[in-house]
């Protein structure tokens, strides 16, 4: 399957902007998500999956976040969005967590955060 990734600076606008500010989020929301992925580097993202949020599709969606296809210069990467609806301020803890892993080459490995 051919992959097809838009820049993130262009998914500004509804149903495809939902995805930063799931399960629902305002337009300043919207511009700080793409900023802060655009800060770590992220430019492109690929709606796939076989899970779907509305019409988009993801690779995963959980409690904490929604997880979409990235790349990170030519890398494919998964990155991790946090649904503005979850109880936790942000992924630090889990980020730091999934470091100490890494350590024993357990689980995904974390790029940045």
């Amino acid at each position: 399957m051919k992959q097809s990734f838009i820049k993130i600076s262009k998914i500004t606008e509804p149903p495809n902007s939902n995805i930063w500010v799931y399960p629902r989020g305002t337009k300043a929301q919207i511009k700080s998500r793409i900023k802060e992925l655009q800060g770590l580097g992220i430019q492109d993202i690929s709606f796939q999956g076989e899970l779907k949020i509305g019409t988009i599709s993801v690779l995963g969606k959980g409690y904490v976040g929604i997880v979409v296809l990235g790349k990170l210069g030519r890398k494919k990467v998964a990155v991790k969005i946090r649904r503005n609806d979850s109880p936790r301020k942000n992924l630090k803890k889990e980020a730091q967590l999934l470091q100490i892993t890494n350590r024993y080459g357990v689980g995904p490995k974390l790029i940045d955060y």
